[in-house]
């Protein structure tokens, strides 16, 4: 009797272990060098791992889906990635852009226009965090996180074949809300592995 109960507290204890291990935000992929296409990172402490975005078919339209990890080189001197997944039920994408001169630590650390909405001339390193929320009957709640001159984080590129349009890295920043809440969210532990 005294045996059946050891066990059976050993196994109790074996089987919430797994739960928790399950749950935990330590879910991140592992790092890797190999085009993996895949990404995550801890926003403020709770895991963000990229899943992408699933299509959307209807009468009038069809959505492709959209892949959990794009990016890459641009033009040779640029490297913009973006993993693209759910946070908290929110659509998410994060954003990293540098002006590539190989191997190495790129700092986020100046006001800079948002990758897309500027001439390639005038962008500088930098990182966002971009998500909506749907709040019903047609509001959107939107939440686009910026690093600029006080809000700050890195890049370390850890391996690059721009021939095969293969770049892995490992990130960190602080990001402000520009859309008028003006919070600010803190990005641990980031990686990402993109390849063609």
């Amino acid at each position: 009797m005294r045996n059946s109960l050891t066990y059976a507290c050993l196994l109790t204890a074996l089987v919430a272990l797994a739960a928790c291990k399950k749950d935990s935000p330590s879910s991140l992929p592992a790092t890797s060098q190999v085009g993996a296409n895949t990404g995550g990172c801890y926003v403020d402490g709770q895991a963000f791992v990229a899943t992408g975005w699933p299509g959307s078919t209807s009468l009038l339209s069809s959505v492709k889906p959209t892949a959990a990890v794009l990016g890459g080189f641009l033009n040779d001197s640029m490297v913009c990635v973006q993993l693209i997944g759910y946070h908290e039920s929110r659509r998410t994408q994060l954003t990293i852009f540098v002006r590539y001169h190989g191997l190495g630590v790129y700092h986020f650390d100046q006001d800079t226009p948002r990758f897309g909405c500027a001439p390639n001339a005038a962008l500088r390193n930098q990182a966002y965090l971009y998500q909506e929320n749907g709040a019903g009957q047609g509001v959107q709640d939107i939440r686009e996180y910026r690093t600029d001159a006080l809000h700050t984080g890195s890049l370390t590129l850890t391996y690059t074949d721009p021939t095969r349009g293969l770049v892995a890295g490992q990130f960190e920043f602080s990001a402000q809300d520009t859309q008028g809440s003006r919070a600010v969210v803190n990005i641990k532990q980031g990686r990402f592995d993109c390849g063609d």
